[in-house]
């Protein structure tokens, strides 16, 4: 990730606030909403009360990252924010309903444009996967239940029909405003959490992680603004307690291990998110963050 300086930061900052001070976007563009650049939200010294987790429930990240998390925590309540711990709802029922969303009519747009071109290796299992009939999908997904819980989740995914997809719909939006009166409930103004469930792994692993998107997906699903910074870097500690207390329970955790062990000196960071049309408010929060990792 980029490391920038103080005035590197206010440069990025006030280009931003050069592109959104009018409304000259959306009158080239009508499908951009006519939102201009908030500097309240942004503005120096503004006190937040932030949300934050180091596991959403669904796929615990390794250690490095849990501590990235706490670490980050601590910066801002130096600054003088306060943190609350905060645990997101129903990320296996969600993440199903991402990946419903995602592909829509049960995968079959986007078989075929895997088909019709050069399939990378790497995605061989998520089209063998695809080709399957969603019937026999659901069907297998009873007996998986005993000896992969996770993975017969995701069997579960793709729509059978468009009155499935409809509920489903209907389903996200009844989420999206159940986890806002619940921020609301707890008066948080953003969160912070992990932004992936590993370091930057090598080129074959998230074709068949794609379960690990779950720290980024929920913001996708809810429409929320969300940023990332570099908080740390991984330690031989990290690495042994990745090698001695990281979950082994199924194949997907086993991968994550896997892929991570031996990554001493990799980057890593923390996520920060906060609902639609706050990206001030985020902005904010990162470069308090940025701050306190980097000093001037």
């Amino acid at each position: 990730m980029e490391q920038l300086d103080q005035t590197e930061m206010k440069q990025k900052k006030n280009s931003a606030h050069n592109v959104w001070r009018d409304d000259f976007i959306s009158r080239q563009d009508p499908f951009v909403p006519p939102v201009l650049w908030n500097e309240d939200l942004y503005a120096e010294g503004k006190k937040y009360r932030i949300g934050y987790y180091v596991d959403d429930g669904w796929f615990t990240p390794i250690p490095a990252i849990q501590r990235a998390v706490l670490e980050a925590k601590s910066h801002l309540e130096a600054a003088g924010h306060t943190l609350v711990p905060f645990q997101p709802p129903s990320i296996p029922r969600i993440m199903r309903h991402f990946v419903r969303a995602v592909c829509v009519d049960g995968g079959a747009f986007l078989t075929k444009k895997l088909m019709n071109d050069l399939v990378d290796p790497s995605l061989y299992g998520q089209v063998v996967l695809l080709l399957v009939p969603l019937w026999l999908q659901r069907l297998l997904a009873y007996p998986a239940e005993y000896i992969f819980p996770r993975f017969a989740n995701m069997m579960h995914s793709l729509a059978l029909n468009t009155s499935e997809l409809r509920e489903t719909y209907a389903e996200i939006e009844e989420y999206r405003g159940d986890f806002v009166e619940l921020m609301k409930e707890r008066k948080l103004d953003a969160l912070l959490c992990p932004p992936q469930v590993m370091t930057a792994p090598k080129h074959h692993i998230p074709a068949r992680l794609f379960a690990a998107c779950c720290y980024t997906a929920i913001f996708n699903l809810l429409d929320f603004g969300a940023g990332v910074v570099n908080v740390t870097k991984v330690t031989p500690e990290d690495n042994k307690k990745l090698m001695e207390e990281y979950p082994e329970t199924d194949p997907w955790y086993r991968l994550a291990k896997d892929a991570c062990k031996d990554c001493v000196g990799y980057p890593v960071n923390v996520q920060v998110a906060a609902p639609p049309y706050k990206e001030e408010l985020v902005l904010r929060i990162l470069r308090d963050i940025e701050i306190a990792v980097h000093p001037e």
